[in-house]
């Protein structure tokens, strides 16, 4: 059945590369597998690779859904245990293309339907995804393109009908289309972009009104705002402290919240960042402040100079496959402090790695980085939700904490 679909543009350049890819999706990490594969692969004829399916896939005893009913176990060089010497996949090539578990068939793509419009990005932990994505200088561009549609593919979905005329989904087209505009809005620095998309997501959070124009005449305002002159100017009075930022820093350094990463390419870059900010000397608090402002000033604000169009386009990308900020609780807020810590984290590890090359950084480098955060951390919920229950603890998980964070 074929279907429009939206996507970015550069989706029509991808092509998996296979066993020549730099960093294989199918080693580092969990594979799960869907319900309804496991049962074909228990009912599979072939029964040398039918043993051999029962020794590699275990069911998942805290599965919480259909589609992480089980899960491959990797070897001990950390690869699927179905990965052939050559990196080709042996379930492929044995059994077909259609025998593939919905985590492999649909990776790196990400599938959704809003209303009645099918879209798909792909995610940046894929090296090839992130080379067509985030290297677009003058921004990522969306087409809608007609497809042969694969229902399984299904990842999120968002039927606005079925919401009140008063809420964020009734009106999510609209929404996401403003903070896409916000984000690629590049009169402004990057940091407020972010934050007058946190004030626009407070005033709808809040929206107890029955009115419903009430967002319509929001966007509209906000839209009003991108077009009016010395919006540059907006949040200058915000000040620039470092000390929440150096406890998130802190955070992130704690070896315990590191010691599932075990990502070769993310390692080498954390080391930097540790090396660069000087990290893994004996130096108290109050010097390593230091050392970090200075890195700041004099490192990480020439990065975000030359390639701030690699984090936008990280952060476009992230917003429309992600359906952001949709979640399940409605808290719209959670959604974008989540959004914050990822944009922060960028911001330390880069100050980092930035100071331990003295600055010498190229476009290449930046989007490799961005390349290995998005597989190891935004890929890591746990590590995510941890960061966000620190920020809650301490209270910093209000707009004016997240702008001071943002700061600079």
């Amino acid at each position: 059945m074929e279907r429009n679909i939206l996507m970015p543009t550069y989706m029509k350049e991808f092509s998996c590369i296979g066993p020549n890819c730099e960093d294989t999706c199918c080693s580092g990490w969990t594979i799960l597998i869907d319900k309804k594969t496991y049962k074909n692969y228990k009912n599979i004829k072939n029964k040398d690779f039918s043993s051999e399916m029962r020794e590699k896939i275990k069911k998942n005893k805290k599965a919480l859904s259909d589609n992480a009913y089980a899960y491959i176990q990797l070897n001990n060089e950390g690869n699927c245990g179905f990965l052939d010497e050559d990196k080709l996949c042996t379930i492929h090539s044995r059994l077909g293309e259609s025998s593939l578990c919905n985590t492999c068939a649909i990776y790196p793509r990400v599938t959704n339907q809003v209303n009645n419009l099918l879209e798909r990005a792909g995610t940046t932990s894929c090296p090839e995804i992130a080379k067509l994505a985030l290297k677009q200088k003058d921004g990522i561009d969306f087409e809608v393109v007609p497809i042969t549609s694969d229902n399984r593919t299904l990842q999120g979905e968002i039927d606005s009908t079925q919401f009140k005329n008063t809420t964020l989904e009734f009106h999510y087209w609209n929404i996401r289309s403003l903070i896409i505009e916000i984000l690629q809005y590049r009169e402004c620095d990057i940091w407020k972009r972010i934050l007058l998309i946190g004030m626009f997501l407070k005033k709808v959070q809040e929206n107890n009104s029955l009115d419903s124009n009430y967002i319509n005449d929001l966007i509209k305002m906000y839209q009003n705002n991108l077009r009016s002159t010395g919006l540059n100017n907006l949040f200058d009075e915000i000040p620039e402290k470092i000390e929440l930022q150096y406890k998130l820093l802190k955070l992130i350094s704690d070896s315990r919240l590191q010691a599932k990463i075990n990502h070769i390419g993310f390692t080498k870059f954390y080391e930097e960042f540790l090396d660069g900010l000087q990290l893994k000397l004996d130096k108290n608090d109050e010097k390593l402040k230091e050392i970090y402002k200075l890195s700041i000033d004099k490192y990480y604000k020439l990065t975000i100079s030359n390639f701030s169009y690699i984090i936008e386009n990280y952060l476009v990308n992230y917003v429309f496959k992600s359906l952001f900020p949709l979640n399940e609780t409605d808290n719209y807020m959670k959604e974008f402090s989540i959004l914050v810590i990822q944009y922060s984290l960028i911001k330390l590890y880069l100050t980092g790695v930035s100071a331990n090359r003295q600055g010498k950084i190229d476009e290449e480098s930046v989007i490799h980085f961005i390349q290995c955060f998005s597989r190891t951390i935004e890929h890591n919920k746990s590590f995510l939700q941890k960061v966000y229950d620190f920020l809650e603890l301490n209270n910093f998980n209000n707009l004016a904490s997240l702008s001071i964070m943002l700061r600079g």
